[in-house]
């Protein structure tokens, strides 16, 4: 689990980077592959919300771990947030 734990931020990070990427560079109507993606990065900042949660509650990490890990999933959330503000999700 915390292989995966470990591969979500990662995974997020080049979801995000795609989706702001082709929205600024090749704007298009909204179609599949991008309500795809926008799934997907949502999932995944979900996702890495639980993953923080549960990092806490089973001290899975120490405690510099625990709170680097909760950093990056609010990040992740404030900027799943922004891109919203800003209609690229």
């Amino acid at each position: 689990m915390k292989t995966i734990a470990v591969r979500t931020p990662l995974l997020f990070a080049l979801m995000t980077t795609l989706v702001v990427m082709l929205c600024l560079i090749w704007p298009l109507p909204i179609t599949g592959w991008s309500l795809t993606t926008q799934i997907i990065l949502i999932g995944l900042g979900v996702l890495m919300l639980g993953f923080a949660a549960l990092g806490w509650v089973r001290r899975l990490w120490s405690l510099a771990g625990r709170l680097h890990y909760s950093l990056l999933a609010f990040s992740g959330i404030s900027l799943l947030w922004v891109l919203w503000y800003w209609n690229l999700l």
